[in-house]
């Protein structure tokens, strides 16, 4: 029973992962496989199913007005048997305007509702930008299978690899598109790998091999002794019982010659709660308490692949929280050398479920480490109780106390206890790396 169980483990770690659909631009539609048509109206149909014969056209108007089509964005009308397609999807398009978002989603269904199909996938994009439905096919198309069982007497069929082509529409620009793309395949691919494969020395190699060749970028890693010179004892604390060590990773890519914006995640490989150790029930998820980490560097990533004109940092504090012999216990104190006990991170110790929190206060003190950021700071939301007190003459703020950001040079993060008077010094841009769509 062992033998079989070990030689499935490796069948299923060798199996190699499932190529994603590449998407493509053309002015004409295969005539085979699936013909994807988002429709606002029935007089979209014309335009968008110009390469249907009179007969399919009017068979389509006949399946519109029978299933009582609404065209709101999101709804769908799978036909088959009609013309030389396999099927012929219909879309909803939004009886407005079609916004860049719906744009999005309009792709992103079309690649979902389609990834079966054995065969090439067409979108019709007449009257509609074609680079942004590009986007979503290619968000709406990922998948993580990397790890799961390929039978091997039951070959995957060629056809589920074939292009995904966007026909016609606006002069599309791919640069930007396929940057964003990658850059969320990128995030995604990070937080959906299990935690002994990303870890804080893998996310840093993971991190050097995507930025590889892309100009204008450097890279600075902090490791344990580096942190410990600094004094960064709240990261220390956090990984102190795992055998695997944290790492400050700070990203940046300078597209213009102007102040910085920071975006900071936090980055815990795997929480296991340390000592404070969480209920067994869904343990596995904490995996993903990098998340916040992975969006930030993956935000970065897409900037600096699309070549924007922007200066962009992101900063990642990666740790794992494991239980063990040297971990932090519950009521321990960090002491930064030269300061006295630090009020907010007593606090957190007491209960040694503050990893996240821990690790990210050291984000704040980046400045020491030759970076300069006047502002803006965007602090990752994934810690809303988690005050971002900062820079220079602001590293005198503790966790009860709000300062308005053009005093202090720098952009709160959430928190949701803040007072209607508080609340405008909260800059909504902090949810950018949120964007990403995870």
């Amino acid at each position: 029973m062992r033998l079989l169980l070990a030689a499935a483990l490796l069948a299923t770690a060798a199996a190699p992962a499932l190529a994603v659909r590449p998407v493509e631009f053309a002015a004409q539609a295969p005539q085979a496989g699936a013909l994807v048509l988002p429709l606002g109206s029935a007089a979209d149909l014309p335009a968008r199913g110009a390469m249907l014969d009179a007969g399919t056209r009017a068979a389509v108007e006949r399946a519109l007005a029978a299933a009582e089509f609404d065209y709101q964005t999101g709804s769908t009308l799978a036909l088959r048997g009609l013309g030389p397609w396999s099927q012929i999807l219909l879309v909803g398009a939004g009886t407005d305007t079609v916004t860049v978002a719906e744009h999005h989603e309009i792709g992103g269904i079309a690649a979902r509702e389609t990834a079966g199909v054995d065969g090439p996938v067409a979108l019709a994009a007449a009257g509609l930008d074609a680079a942004e439905l590009a986007i979503g096919a290619g968000l709406g198309g990922y998948r993580f299978d990397k790890y799961k069982f390929v039978d091997p007497a039951k070959p995957r069929a060629r056809g589920l690899d074939a292009p995904f082509t966007v026909v016609g529409g606006q002069s599309p620009d791919g640069t930007r598109g396929r940057a964003l793309v990658e850059a969320v395949h990128f995030t995604r691919d990070l937080i959906n790998e299990p935690a002994n494969i990303v870890y804080p020395e893998s996310f840093v190699e993971r991190t050097r091999a995507a930025f590889r060749g892309v100009p204008n970028v450097t890279i600075e890693v902090l490791d344990v002794p580096a942190m410990e010179r600094l004094g960064m004892g709240s990261i220390l604390s956090v990984g102190k019982g795992s055998a695997r060590p944290p790492r400050m990773l700070i990203v940046r890519y300078r597209g213009a010659e102007a102040a910085p914006v920071v975006l900071a995640g936090k980055g815990i490989t795997f929480d296991s709660g340390g000592i404070s150790l969480k209920p067994g029930a869904g343990m596995w998820e904490m995996k993903g308490d990098m998340s916040g980490a992975a969006a930030v560097t993956g935000a970065v990533l897409s900037l600096a692949k699309s070549r924007a004109p922007v200066h962009a940092v992101a900063v990642a504090a990666l740790a794992e929280n494991m239980p063990g012999g040297s971990a932090t216990r519950p009521g321990d104190v960090d002491v930064r050398p030269g300061r006295a006990a630090i009020d907010e991170i007593a606090d957190e110790m007491r209960a040694v479920s503050g990893a996240g929190r821990s690790a990210l206060h050291h984000v704040l003190d980046v400045g020491d480490l030759g970076f300069h950021f006047p502002r803006p700071l965007l602090v990752e939301r994934q810690a809303p109780q988690q005050l971002a007190a900062g820079l220079a003459g602001c590293r005198e703020l503790r966790r009860e106390h709000v300062v308005p950001a053009e005093q202090c040079g720098i952009f709160i993060g959430h928190r949701r206890d803040l007072g209607a008077g508080e609340r405008r010094h909260v800059d909504d841009r902090g949810r950018l790396q949120l964007a990403l769509g995870i």
